[in-house]
């Protein structure tokens, strides 16, 4: 996950919800760094 290149407007966390989550502030978090194969094109998606 490239932080620089967020735009902050939530695009990754309704493509790939079980991958990327918020702080209380916002913030993208990463919440699984190691995604399974059946998450692959949501997470391509969602960069």
């Amino acid at each position: 996950m490239y932080s620089e290149h967020c735009m902050a407007n939530g695009s990754c966390q309704r493509a790939a919800p079980e991958v990327f989550g918020s702080t209380a502030e916002g913030w993208v978090v990463l919440m699984d760094e190691n995604p399974s194969a059946e998450l692959r094109e949501s997470v391509v998606r969602a960069a």
